[in-house]
């Protein structure tokens, strides 16, 4: 029997649209001629899924690009478009180019909810943008995985941030994340950022409360994660994490049991790598670079 396996972002059509391939091989050939192996995932786990094959099946996948995979029999094939002149030249599978486009969109929101409800942790956005000759310039948007389980005051304490929120003794307005510039860059390091009171980086004030801080509740978060994406509050010592955070752009073991992690970047790796790119100078971004939303993903809110 032929094995094909599909292995994919959960928020790319394709994905969906490569296992609809391998279902018309068993429709063409039958069951007991061809097996289907179809997992959709976070990106971040999709990356980590292809280092695994890499070892496993072949050292190329390193440097893989496209959001899917399709492998038959352990042989890599690759992107849709060559599974497609697989199923079209090789098997004679006629309407192998046909795609349904709105049911695979629909896919890809129904799969997403539900990754994100069987996983159980609440999914915040933050986008970004960098100031350029015509204004602000988009650098895409990170979705962030918190870790509610293992971490529940510093997840809550990010969360209210992101969303907007009154800080007893520190008047009524609502302090955010939104529009609070990145201060600190460090090259394959990390990006510091959550100064909601000025943003020059000397501030940090807790959601809970102006004279408030978060205690540590866990040091389990690896941040050696080699495609970085880890999210931790910078503190001045033990239980003294407040709003400012940074986001790993590298792996940082060093990091480990010094700071508390309490999230993942599991979509907008690519904005990972944007803002590893950008300009700096002394750590600090050439360019006024900024959170321009945040909140809570809207596969939280169906």
């Amino acid at each position: 029997m032929t094995v094909i396996s599909v292995f994919g972002c959960v928020n790319d059509p394709n994905t969906f649209f490569a296992e609809d391939l391998a279902k018309k091989f068993i429709r063409d050939f039958g069951s007991d001629k061809f097996e289907i192996v179809f997992q959709f995932m976070y990106e971040v786990d999709f990356k980590t899924k292809l280092f695994e094959l890499k070892d496993r099946i072949d050292p190329i996948l390193m440097h893989y690009e496209h959001a899917h995979i399709i492998i038959v029999d352990n042989t890599v094939v690759g992107d849709i478009q060559d599974f497609i002149a697989l199923a079209r030249d090789t098997y004679n599978i006629q309407d192998a180019e046909v795609a349904n486009t709105v049911l695979y969109n629909r896919d890809v929101r129904e799969s997403t909810f539900k990754l994100v409800q069987d996983n159980g942790n609440p999914v915040y956005t933050l986008s970004f943008g960098i100031e350029g000759a015509r204004g602000m310039e988009d650098l895409g948007t990170v979705h962030i995985e918190l870790f509610a389980k293992v971490a529940p005051q510093a997840c809550k304490n990010f969360a209210m941030l992101c969303e907007g929120s009154p800080i007893p003794g520190m008047g009524y307005s609502k302090f955010s994340y939104r529009n609070c510039p990145v201060h600190r860059l460090v090259r394959n390091g990390w990006i510091q950022t959550g100064d909601i009171v000025d943003g020059t980086g000397k501030n940090s004030v807790c959601a809970f409360g102006a004279e408030e801080t978060v205690a540590d509740e866990a040091f389990s978060v690896d941040f050696g994660f080699q495609h970085g994406g880890i999210v931790g509050y910078a503190n001045n010592g033990a239980h003294a994490s407040r709003s400012q955070f940074f986001v790993t752009l590298g792996p940082n073991a060093w990091m480990n049991h010094k700071f508390q992690g309490f999230g993942r970047v599991i979509q907008g790796l690519r904005t990972i790598r944007a803002l590893n790119r950008i300009e700096v100078s002394n750590n600090t971004p050439t360019s006024r670079v900024v959170i321009t939303d945040c909140g809570l993903a809207p596969e939280m809110q169906r």
